[in-house]
């Protein structure tokens, strides 16, 4: 692990924070950025929570339930 950089380990926490649902707010903070574009940057968004949200959705419409 010699390449191993301090910014790989904050992009791997943004990354795994957006892929288990934080918001980018709170990613913003996690990381100090100022800016929630800056943020945007770290967000490496993960199927399965898109995936989660859409299943949950027609589940409901079909369900009549939300």
């Amino acid at each position: 692990m010699e390449n191993l950089r301090i910014h790989d380990l904050r992009r791997t926490l943004g990354s795994w924070q957006a892929a288990t649902g934080a918001t980018t707010a709170i990613i913003g903070k996690s990381l100090g950025h100022k800016s929630q574009q800056a943020t945007r940057v770290y967000e490496r968004l993960n199927i399965d929570p898109v995936r989660d949200s859409l299943e949950r959705a027609t589940k409901a419409m079909f369900n009549n339930q939300y």
